[in-house]
């Protein structure tokens, strides 16, 4: 298979400000923090109308069931 890049990411909803105290935690692991700007940026880039909130919806809807928070 070759050498494969894995980039640990995480996606919220909320915006950069109202995570910021825990940008410095992430960034000392290594994981990129997407926040509702940058998924707004990056859906605007797409070819359909932008809908953070149901790409959320929908990404949390791929947690397999056993993994699900109650």
């Amino acid at each position: 298979m070759g050498y494969l890049l894995v980039q640990p990411v995480i996606i919220t909803m909320l915006t950069r400000n109202e995570v910021s105290g825990h940008l410095e935690e992430a960034g000392k692991h290594g994981i990129a923090v997407v926040c509702k700007e940058e998924l707004t940026e990056f859906l605007n880039r797409t070819n359909f109308y932008p809908d953070p909130e149901r790409l959320f919806k929908e990404a949390t809807q791929l947690i397999p069931e056993d993994e699900k928070l109650p």
